[in-house]
């Protein structure tokens, strides 16, 4: 037997397998919090600092995050029920994204039910401010976001935007219409929407815009505080760009807090910041982003949990549009924004796979399928 029909059997083999062993005697016992560390392959962040941030040639060259801030169990519709509402960060075009997501768990698994955005093009100026909070209200906890980011080298100028939305008990709604702008006086008319804006969910600060709302209310509880801070003055700034020198440019440093992750730190703490120059090769809620691109080793198999390769090694079928059969891989990719169905799972045959996989494809199912066999896992 050649390699290629070694890893033609192997391909056979992958696709007859449809679903994990259930471990929902080991996996419910969990709490939610610990059951979505369990299998998420993202970063959770509790404290975080960031220096890196530059000013050449004063055009930005900021970073962008991919993580979780806050992870936070909470009945947030006073039905009795508790959801786990996540505080994701994301890059989007090129922009940080903060977003927030509802689990709920299915059996032993945890699924995203619904999300939404709390704030766009964050962490781009040269201080921020940024606080998601809980605010109680009749309706339940209302999710709110207020970030504020202000650039002083160019223009005295503040971007302000606060949102907040409500969950029905299936989805995240805009509970109070958001108030979105920016501007350098922010006078009393300007301010106006966003005094209207946090009294629609009950929050009543003296000030607005260049304070904080959560260090002058009361009724709130803090999830995530993100702040960034100068570190050398604007007279600085212009001696080095006179000068002509880029060295020791750095500007700002960046802290990040959660109030609710103090047992789950980062797994990959060096990989919460990636640079945007990077970015191309960073893909959304894969295992694997770069299994077409190269090898996978029995070491980076071995960081995972048995479910996680599970999903490693379907997400090679899923993006070739593979449209699964088993309502659990159904559910898990038709969640995510790059998976595209296209292909019957009974269309999807050995042929087919053969044609459309790369060798680094073939391999990489050969060696988690391998793999698996060895461990036992997944019915293997």
């Amino acid at each position: 037997m050649n390699k290629i029909q070694g890893m033609t059997l192997t391909l056979a083999a992958a696709l007859a397998v449809a679903a994990p062993t259930v471990r929902a005697e080991e996996d419910t016992k969990r709490d939610l919090k610990q059951l979505f560390y369990t299998y998420s392959k993202d970063n959770i962040v509790f404290d975080k600092y960031d220096d890196n941030y530059v000013y050449p040639n004063w055009k930005v060259e900021h970073k962008l995050y991919n993580g979780f801030l806050a992870l936070e169990e909470t009945d947030l519709n006073y039905d009795g029920a508790q959801e786990l509402l996540a505080i994701r960060m994301k890059e989007k075009d090129g922009q940080n994204q903060i977003i927030a997501e509802i689990y709920e768990q299915q059996e032993n698994k945890l699924q995203r039910i619904t999300q939404y955005t709390l704030a766009d093009g964050v962490l781009g100026l040269d201080t921020a401010r940024i606080d998601v909070f809980l605010a109680e209200t009749q309706a339940g906890k209302v999710i709110c976001c207020e970030a504020a980011d202000t650039a002083y080298v160019i223009a005295d100028g503040t971007t302000y935007s606060f949102r907040a939305a409500g969950f029905d008990g299936s989805t995240l709604y805009e509970y109070q219409e958001p108030c979105v702008g920016s501007g350098s006086s922010w006078a009393p008319d300007e301010t106006a929407p966003v005094y209207a804006a946090l009294a629609g969910v009950g929050l009543y600060p003296a000030n607005v815009v260049y304070n904080a709302t959560v260090d002058q209310v009361s009724n709130v509880e803090r999830l995530n505080t993100i702040r960034r801070y100068e570190i050398v003055t604007y007279e600085e700034i212009s001696g080095y760009m006179n000068s002509g020198s880029e060295e020791g440019l750095q500007y700002a440093e960046t802290y990040f807090h959660s109030f609710v992750n103090e047992d789950l730190e980062s797994k990959f703490p060096t990989e919460f910041a990636v640079v945007a120059a990077e970015q191309d090769a960073v893909f959304e809620d894969f295992v694997f982003p770069d299994s077409d691109e190269r090898m996978i080793t029995e070491a980076e198999l071995d960081e995972l949990s048995e479910y996680e390769i599970f999903i490693a090694r379907n997400e090679i079928y899923a993006r070739h549009g593979r449209i699964f059969h088993n309502e659990e891989l159904n559910s898990y990719f038709s969640a995510k924004s790059w998976y595209q169905p296209t292909v019957d799972g009974d269309e999807f045959t050995e042929e087919y796979a053969s044609k459309v996989f790369n060798t680094f494809e073939i391999q990489n199912i050969s060696t988690m399928v391998q793999y698996e066999k060895a461990h036992g896992f997944n019915g293997y």
